[in-house]
């Protein structure tokens, strides 16, 4: 999952706990991004590690 940053952290990561609590294969990672919701477009580096290792165990 990659969500919005304006969605505060805590919240992601509770919304992660309850899918997994029924039975949700799911995966998440915070990126901090100083370009805010536009930053995949700038700071797109720091998304490829996270990324590629999630690809690979596709």
């Amino acid at each position: 999952m990659i969500f919005s940053p304006c969605v505060p952290v805590r919240e992601t990561h509770e919304m992660v706990e309850r899918m997994q609590k029924r039975g949700v294969d799911v995966t998440s990672f915070i990126v901090d991004f100083y370009y805010g919701h536009d930053a995949f477009l700038v700071e797109y580096q720091k998304m490829l590690a996270p990324l590629r290792e999630f690809m690979s165990v596709l």
